[in-house]
């Protein structure tokens, strides 16, 4: 709709000057944030609360309760729970940081740092970092690290870190580090180390290593 006000190909320069306060008044309504009851109700406007916060795309959403942004956020911090539906997460951080399809650049969430289906660049959780499917560039937590359907570059998992399926860089974790059908480059587990109908180009426990592993278990 700005775009016909403003960048109409046949309209003339008097028609755009007369069009532009049309266009800065549509902006500016969809910018204005709406307090109800504490929580903040907007359509691209940047937003804080003390409780939650809803919009269609916020550039900046900070929220005492959640922050929900159904096309997305560049930044996101929220006291319990970080949404971003269909879109771009710049950053989150939260209790639990939730990505249902589209690009994750940072998360970082007490529990959960979660990406459903697209991107993902960094995520840091206390429980688990993972994705259902998608490219996950690193994932660290201190329970599990997971990406069921894809690419990853890096899992470091204080309890586990496996993968269904396809490839994954390196994988390192306290408990077990699993691949079920694929390639990893490099897997490493301090008590137990997996592929199943995958290979490991080298696998490694404190107990003994292993060069392009098929089919292999390694126990410490």
């Amino acid at each position: 709709m700005i775009w016909w006000f403003w960048f109409w190909p046949n309209a003339t320069e008097t028609q755009r000057l007369r069009n532009t306060p049309k266009a800065l008044a549509i902006i500016a309504l969809l910018s204005f944030p709406l307090n109800i009851n504490g929580n903040v109700f907007t359509v691209l406007g940047n937003a804080e609360s003390s409780k939650s916060i809803y919009s269609v795309f916020s550039p900046y959403q900070k929220a005492g309760g959640d922050a929900h942004s159904v096309l997305g956020s560049f930044f996101q911090k929220a006291g319990n729970d970080a949404y971003v539906y269909a879109g771009v997460a710049g950053y989150q951080e939260a209790t639990n940081a939730y990505v249902g399809v589209g690009v994750a650049g940072y998360q970082e969430a007490k529990f959960d740092a979660i990406v459903g289906l697209g991107l993902s660049g960094y995520q840091k959780s206390g429980h688990e970092s993972g994705m259902v499917m998608g490219i996950a560039g690193f994932q660290k937590s201190k329970m599990d690290a997971t990406n069921l359907l894809g690419l990853t570059g890096y899992q470091k998992a204080g309890r586990a870190a496996g993968m269904l399926c396809c490839f994954a860089g390196r994988q390192n974790a306290i408990n077990a580090s699993s691949l079920v059908l694929g390639l990893v480059g490099y897997q490493y587990s301090e008590t137990k180390t997996n592929t199943y109908a995958s290979m490991a180009v080298y696998q490694s426990t404190p107990k003994e290593d292993r060069a392009f592993a098929v089919w292999s278990t390694i126990e410490n």
